[in-house]
C-alpha cells in the first residue's frame, strides 16, 4: 500500500467536480463548503464530578466509544495527568462516564507512573514537580479489545511551569469486562523504555490509524508532521517500523519527509463523500497564513471558493478544508475584537462562542 496521503493525491487530476469511475452521481463544491455547524455541548458526566480537562480525543475499542483526555483538573483531589471516559449510548455522545475514581475523587490515570517515576518525584527537591502521560494520538484496535497507545512523556515543574519532553512511549491497552457495574473499564501496561526520543519525530502522539495489517503513525517535530508505519502484530518492536520519505516507506527515520506543517492536533479518516475510500484530514492549528502559502492558495481563493479556478491536487490538497475553516476563524476573531468595543463585557463572554460561529460560517460561505 502507497502512503495513505499519496494513495489519492500523488499527481495531478484535472477536477474532482463530478464522480468518474463510469459514474455521474451528482456534483461535488471543491473545496468543501461549511454550510452548518451544530454545537452539540459540554460532554456531561451524569452522576459524577464535573472536571474541567484539556485537549482530547474519541477512540473505538470493543465497540465501545471512549474520550481520551490530557490533564484533568480533580479540584481538590489533584490533577489526573490523562484520564478516559465511557460514551454510555451512542446516540447520546455528549454523556461519558470515568470508570475510576478513587473514594477522594481523583480520577485514575489510563497511563500512569512507575515505580521509578514515584521515587523520583517523592524527593523533598521535587516537591514542585510531576510526570505527565498525554494520549493526544488516540487508541489503536488491533484485535477485540485490545490495542495500543503512544503517548508523549513530560516532566512538569510549577515552580516556573516548564513543561521538559521526555519521549514518546507505548502502552498496551486492554478492555476489562466490567466496572461499577458497567462493561468497559480499560487498563494499561506500558512497555520499558521509549519508542521515539525528542530529537525524532514524536509518532503516535499526533494521530493513529489502522489501515489492513498496518498501523499509520503521524508524528511531530518542530512545526513539521511526518508518517510512519509499523504492521499491527509488531508495534512494540522499534526496528519493524518505516518511515514515509516522500515516495516510499523506507527504514531510515532520519530519511523521513515532512508531509504537512504547522498543525498541532487533527486526525486522518477515510470517506467517500468525494470519492472512494479517500483519505481526510481535519485538524487545527495557531497559524493563519503557512499552510495556506504551502498549497499556493489565496486568502480570498479560500474564502471566495467560486474564484477558485480548476487545480491539480497533490498531497496537499487534502489541508484545503482544514484552511478555510482556520482562516475563517482568524478573520471572524478579528470582527469580534471590534464588536466588543460597543458590547458590554457581560454580554460579550455570555455570547462569544455562539457569536464566533456565525461569523465563521458566514466567511467560510460567503
Amino acid at each position: 500500500m502507497n502512503s495513505p496521503l499519496s494513495q489519492h493525491f500523488s499527481g495531478t487530476q484535472t477536477t474532482l467536480s463530478t464522480t468518474q469511475r463510469g459514474r455521474d452521481n451528482g456534483y461535488a463544491k471543491w473545496p468543501p463548503v461549511v454550510e452548518r455547524v451544530d454545537n452539540l455541548g459540554y460532554i456531561e458526566v451524569p452522576d459524577q464530578p464535573f472536571y474541567s480537562h484539556d485537549i482530547g480525543r474519541s477512540s473505538e475499542l470493543g465497540g465501545r466509544i471512549y474520550y481520551l483526555n490530557g490533564d484533568t483538573m480533580c479540584n481538590d483531589a489533584g490533577i489526573a495527568s490523562n484520564s478516559y471516559q465511557l460514551v454510555l449510548d451512542r446516540k447520546r455522545a455528549t454523556e461519558a462516564r470515568y470508570l475510576s475514581i478513587d473514594k477522594e475523587g481523583f480520577v485514575e490515570p489510563l497511563i500512569d507512573k512507575d515505580e521509578e517515576e514515584t521515587h523520583y518525584l517523592s524527593l523533598p527537591e521535587n516537591k514542585t514537580k510531576r510526570v505527565a502521560f498525554w494520549c493526544f494520538g488516540g487508541i489503536v484496535e488491533i484485535s477485540p479489545g485490545l490495542g495500543w497507545v503512544w503517548y508523549q512523556k513530560y516532566f512538569i515543574d510549577h515552580s516556573d511551569n516548564s513543561h521538559d519532553l521526555v519521549g514518546v512511549g507505548l502502552a498496551r491497552i486492554s478492555q476489562d469486562k466490567h466496572a461499577y457495574g458497567i462493561a468497559g473499564q480499560l487498563s494499561s501496561a506500558r512497555m520499558p523504555g521509549l519508542m521515539f526520543r525528542i530529537n525524532e519525530p514524536l509518532f503516535g502522539s499526533f494521530c493513529t490509524l489502522v489501515d489492513g495489517d498496518m498501523v499509520y503513525l503521524w508524528g511531530q517535530k518542530d512545526s513539521d508532521i511526518f508518517l510512519a508505519r509499523v504492521p499491527k502484530a509488531n508495534c512494540q518492536h522499534r526496528h519493524m517500523y518505516q518511515y514515509w520519505n516522500g515516495s516510499a516507506y523506507i527504514s531510515q527515520i532520519t530519511e523521513a519527509a515532512s508531509i504537512l506543517r504547522d498543525f498541532q492536533h487533527g486526525q486522518f479518516f477515510q470517506s467517500d463523500l468525494f470519492g472512494p475510500h479517500l483519505w481526510m484530514f481535519i485538524g487545527c492549528t495557531s497559524k493563519s497564513s503557512e499552510a495556506c502559502r504551502d498549497n499556493g492558495l489565496t486568502l480570498d481563493e479560500l474564502m471566495n471558493p467560486r474564484r477558485l479556478s480548476v487545480r491539480g491536487i497533490d498531497q496537499h490538497g487534502v489541508e484545503l478544508a482544514v484552511n478555510m475553516i482556520r482562516d475563517s476563524l482568524a478573520i471572524a476573531r478579528k470582527e469580534e475584537m471590534a464588536d466588543q468595543h460597543a458590547a458590554s463585557e457581560e454580554s460579550s463572554q455570555t455570547h462569544l462562542g455562539e457569536r464566533l460561529i456565525r461569523k465563521i460560517i458566514k466567511h467560510a460561505c460567503g
